[in-house]
């Protein structure tokens, strides 16, 4: 491993935390130190949303449907491109279509909505 030192002796029950716990990884993953003095709003934040975002996975199992998520469905089974949506969505039904979870799509969909967020935040910072 680089930067533990393995071979210095130890008192028993003494633990490397916090200050020498830390220090391995600003060592060798400065970049993870930057990115988060950097953007730890948007870190906390992003977390903190997937909060309610799991608890509505697990309350409404195993999905909301709305009226247009029959035509959806039916779209990514058939692979048939629609009038009035678009095609791209209907694909990656037909992707997850074999797995047969609802749940896989709606944790997809809440994924790609936390997704959207930190890439508009990233977009605006630029």
């Amino acid at each position: 491993m680089t930067g533990v030192k393995v071979s210095e002796p130890r008192a028993p029950g003494t633990r490397l935390w916090p200050a020498q716990a830390r220090a391995p990884l600003t060592r060798t993953r400065p970049w993870l130190a930057g990115m988060w003095r950097q953007h730890r709003l948007i870190i906390i934040v992003a977390g903190l949303s997937l909060v309610p975002r799991v608890l509505a996975s697990l309350a409404f199992r195993p999905a909301v449907f709305t009226p247009d998520s029959f035509g959806y469905l039916a779209d990514g089974v058939f692979l048939a491109p629609g009038l009035t949506r678009p095609s791209g969505y209907p694909v990656v039904l037909h992707l997850l279509a074999p797995f047969h979870s609802l749940l896989l799509i709606t944790t997809l969909q809440h994924a790609m909505g936390v997704t959207t967020a930190v890439l508009v935040y990233a977009v605006l910072r630029h």
